[in-house]
């Protein structure tokens, strides 16, 4: 670990938080129904997809080598005082061509394109922004910058931030598989299926699947069971993915929880779908097991989850680190080390090695 690598690395991260409460401000003056008058949109839920589309897009550039633009224009703004984001539309969503209107605003002084988010410094203090000034010049600007950056987001700098989270994550989605079979599994089969997503220029679709759906999670089977859930939390924390949990098979209409690695979401937010003619909705729903949605196993499910969950602070897109294709490894370290250390009372799995592990990817 270089000796400025947490400072830098620190200094990231609070440039993101700042990006994601700019965000959230900058959102609540989008009129959504205004550009999808077809669409039945919630407005809230609209704007938060809009808020966490754009979070990710700017996470996962922020990670890369080359000049980072949006950095740039933090940096201006330190100076100035003022200045705009930009969250450039992406031509393919998916499998699909989508231009969604939001995101194609330009700016007649700069001729900058995209969604407009203003750049409001007011509510960091001193100390953060003396660590984003730091981190700032790693912009990808200069070639010993690119290669001294190359050697920073390693998963070695930032292992000690995500280990508790991710205990944190398996504990909660182990004990809810188990108690869901035992006292509200509704089916004839034993199984359940989980589907990996992130928002999208459509929202949130079947177009917004990131990968293949992780099949034949089975509590039945003890072994299998516990390295199909920790395969659930590796695909999560490697590519900042959102999950659908499902009953049964991945065609299965009943829906048992919608995560991502900050919290549990909403049913109205996994169906926001900007263009519903042309794009599939996620399928299923948790009214589809009302035994369950109005238990209090499920009431206290979102408090659980946030109580060791994510924050913005160790929000990283690992599939963008130098060491990216090491995770499953270091991944596969973790939870041998955990089941090592809890015995044969815990819950932890173990793993002979990475073949063992589900790569939505692979």
């Amino acid at each position: 670990m270089q000796p400025f690598s947490p400072l830098v690395l620190e200094g990231r991260q609070d440039i993101l938080e700042l990006i994601y409460n700019n965000l959230l401000s900058g959102v609540l003056n989008i009129d959504v129904s205004e550009n999808f008058p077809e669409a039945d949109l919630n407005g809230i839920y609209s704007r938060i997809l809009i808020r966490d589309y754009s979070f990710i897009q700017l996470l996962s550039e922020s990670y890369k080598t080359t000049l980072n633009e949006n950095f740039v224009r933090v940096k201006n703004a330190l100076i100035s005082g003022s200045g705009y984001l930009f969250i450039n539309p992406r031509t393919r969503s998916g499998l699909v061509d989508v231009t969604n209107p939001l995101f194609t605003n330009v700016d007649r002084e700069t001729g900058d394109s995209g969604l407009m988010i203003p750049i409001d410094l007011s509510k960091f203090t001193p100390e953060k922004l003396s660590r984003i000034v730091w981190a700032l010049g790693f912009d990808g600007s200069a070639q010993w910058m690119q290669h001294a950056f190359n050697d920073i987001k390693v998963i070695e700098n930032v292992e000690s931030q995500i280990t508790e989270p991710i205990r944190h994550l398996y504990k909660v989605l182990y004990d809810m598989f188990k108690n869901y079979f035992e006292s509200f599994y509704s089916g004839t089969r034993s199984d359940f299926s989980v589907g990996f997503y992130q928002p999208s220029l459509s929202g949130m679709s079947a177009n917004s699947r990131l990968g293949n759906t992780l099949t034949e999670i089975n509590p039945m089977n003890e072994a299998d069971f516990r390295r199909k859930v920790a395969s659930i939390i590796y695909n999560m924390v490697k590519y900042v993915a959102t999950i659908v949990v499902k009953e049964g098979s991945s065609r299965s209409w009943i829906n048992i929880l919608y995560a991502n690695l900050l919290g549990v979401l909403d049913e109205t937010y996994m169906k926001t779908n900007f263009y519903m003619n042309t794009v599939d909705t996620i399928g299923g729903s948790l009214d589809n097991n009302e035994v369950w949605k109005n238990s209090n196993s499920f009431a206290i499910l979102p408090a659980l989850y946030r109580q060791g969950a994510f924050t913005l602070q160790n929000l990283y897109p690992i599939f963008k680190f130098s060491d990216a294709d090491n995770f499953d490894q270091w991944f596969i370290s973790l939870m041998n080390g955990l089941a090592k250390e809890t015995g044969k009372n815990g819950i932890f799995p173990t793993f002979k090695d990475a073949s063992q592990l589900y790569d939505l990817k692979g």
